[in-house]
């Protein structure tokens, strides 16, 4: 399977990829701890790239499952706070 970070170089400039990742073995008490986890937050030099990416990406699917792509808050992402609520 591709590299998360080398499919998203395809569709623009990457500033920065985060992939939320548990750190420990019991997974109800990590869901509550690890904000983001089961997505992945790409960050792309200009708007214009993002949109095209969202657009290609939507289009792919990754271990048979169809990508659901969506903005999200930049300040957010650059504070590293990748809690939808």
């Amino acid at each position: 399977m591709e590299d998360v970070n080398e499919m998203a170089k395809r569709h623009g400039d990457v500033i920065r990829v985060i992939v939320p990742r548990p750190m420990e073995i019991d997974l109800e008490e990590v869901k509550k701890r690890v904000k983001g986890l089961g997505y992945v937050f790409i960050k792309y030099r200009t708007v214009e790239q993002a949109r095209y990416a969202r657009k290609e990406f939507i289009k792919c699917m990754f271990s048979d499952r169809s990508v659901a792509c969506s903005f999200f808050p930049e300040k957010k992402f650059d504070e590293g706070d990748l809690d939808f609520l």
